[in-house]
């Protein structure tokens, strides 16, 4: 009893000291994450070893040899190259640029990470972390998906965020980019891990939601920026989409998807997993169907989801509207906003709305090319619809 208790306060100590020099640690942990071939085992074996970075910096050569194979040897030595001033500036570099470094031991570090078996020795974030006290749900499927997953993808993406759901996801092509891309035209919040580093956009069709979710969100990545998008590290990013979702949900797949790895490693860590069924005969709900047959939760309605994990009340259709409209207005440029807030329930021609904007706002320049671009973005964002020429409010 005495020795465990003994070993507990060495830890405790420990994990106090670790605290006080991380900020001064954090250009040396970044250093040792980026040496190519060393991988999150090594490096943490090697922190566990030699207490802190500076001191793994300064190993030499003889004893490196008993750590490292011949490939990590040599790249781990062409690093110890770098002086301390090349070291700390590359490090201010990465600060230069918004991205945020965060090593496991980092009080920042996610709390959900933490707890899984194979964390991350380190996160690169740009924008923010999920919120730990939100409902997180990850939304993923098929990156070939058929007209009903992209139509069921938009749709439980909308009512989440209607109801303060954050959506977790790949931002692939598919369901994901689907996902995440209602999630920021309804205002939540939504969270991009990749397989890449954070400053690749993949695919490059996404770019749009690349560009828009560090500023309602942030895309999240264990791999060091300039890392390129390569096949073997997706599926290691699909165990950091689980950790950081309360459920995963499958909107679409087929038999041999990957996202059926995702699935393996939330039940791994104890996460809830759902699927939406979909018709015996298409290729694209063969996954989903048979993940049913396996006990997974059965999703029709993303009401299923709310009330079964979260123990939410479901909002009313005038609750839903006043979360859009509360929401939605936040994310409009001033000019679509002041056009948001005139247009009416009723269709209405370019010219009517035009006219009543010049009359509200005088003082507004504002032509009627910069009046269509704006309703174009809007129409984009799924703010309003057009029918026959037509505009009008969609709340």
């Amino acid at each position: 009893m005495l020795s465990n208790g003994f070993g507990k306060i060495l830890e405790i100590e420990k994990r106090e000291y670790m605290n006080q020099e991380i900020d001064k640690w954090l250009p040396y942990l970044y250093w040792l994450d980026s040496i190519p071939e060393m991988g999150r085992k090594i490096n943490n074996r090697l922190l566990e070893v030699y207490s802190s970075p500076i001191s793994i910096y300064n190993i030499e050569e003889t004893e490196l040899r008993n750590w490292l194979n011949e490939k990590q040897f040599y790249h781990f030595r062409k690093a110890q190259l770098k002086n301390h001033g090349e070291i700390i500036r590359s490090y201010e570099s990465l600060v230069c640029k918004k991205i945020r470094f965060l090593p496991h031991m980092h009080k920042d570090f996610p709390q959900k990470l933490k707890q899984i078996a194979d964390r991350p020795f380190a996160i690169y974030v740009k924008g923010s972390l999920p919120a730990s006290h939100l409902p997180s749900v990850a939304m993923i499927g098929t990156r070939k998906c058929s007209e009903y997953g992209s139509y069921i993808a938009q749709h439980f993406a909308k009512v989440f965020a209607e109801h303060g759901c954050q959506i977790i996801s790949g931002m692939a092509s598919g369901i994901d980019g689907i996902s995440q891309r209602t999630a920021l035209q309804y205002g939540t919040t939504t969270y991009a891990i990749l397989g890449s580093g954070v400053d690749i956009c993949y695919p490059k069709g996404n770019l749009d939601i690349f560009q828009q979710i560090p500023q309602q969100g942030g895309i999240i990545s264990e791999y060091c920026p300039g890392t390129p998008a390569m096949a073997g590290q997706f599926p290691p990013r699909n165990r950091i989409i689980s950790a950081l979702s309360d459920v995963v949900l499958v909107v679409e797949a087929q038999e041999k998807s990957g996202t059926l790895i995702t699935v393996d490693m939330a039940l791994e860590q104890g996460k809830e997993v759902y699927a939406i069924p979909g018709r015996c005969t298409d290729v694209m709900s063969v996954g989903c169907n048979r993940l049913l047959k396996q006990g997974a939760g059965v999703a029709t309605d993303p009401k299923d989801i709310l009330k079964e994990v979260f123990h939410m009340d479901v909002l009313s259709e005038k609750g839903k509207k006043e979360t859009r409209k509360k929401t939605k207005v936040n994310a409009l440029s001033p000019i679509g906003n002041h056009i948001y807030e005139i247009m009416q329930p009723e269709s209405e021609t370019v010219d009517e709305i035009y006219y009543r904007f010049l009359e509200k706002y005088p003082q507004k320049v504002c032509s009627i090319t910069d009046l269509m671009c704006e309703l174009m973005d809007l129409q984009m964002k799924g703010y309003v619809e057009s029918v026959g020429g037509k505009y009008h409010k969609t709340v």
